[in-house]
């Protein structure tokens, strides 16, 4: 938590997904590294290793100065990404 805001860490995976719904944010493969390109703000996200349940991941802190918010998993029809309404994200690929 930040200021009273959650500052998420995201896997790979629920960063791409987080794109689809996003349309200023956009991973660059040559930087291993996800862009946010939105109104002259541009801001570069690489991931770092973190120990979780003992397990070293590779996490993305992705807006880590933005106003997420926790919210409750039944509560999903109502959550927006920027201006854009979303559904649960979840793994495609």
């Amino acid at each position: 938590m930040w200021n009273g805001f959650a500052v998420p860490l995201f896997t790979h995976e629920d960063a791409i997904s987080l794109c689809a719904v996003m349309p200023s944010l956009m991973y660059v493969e040559a930087r291993q590294a996800f862009l946010f390109d939105e109104n002259d703000e541009t801001e570069w996200f690489h991931a770092a290793p973190q120990v979780v349940g003992g397990e070293e991941l590779h996490l993305y802190s992705l807006g880590e100065s933005w106003c997420w918010q926790l919210v409750d998993a039944s509560d999903y029809l109502n959550v927006v990404a920027g201006s854009y309404p979303t559904s649960p994200l979840h793994n495609c690929g």
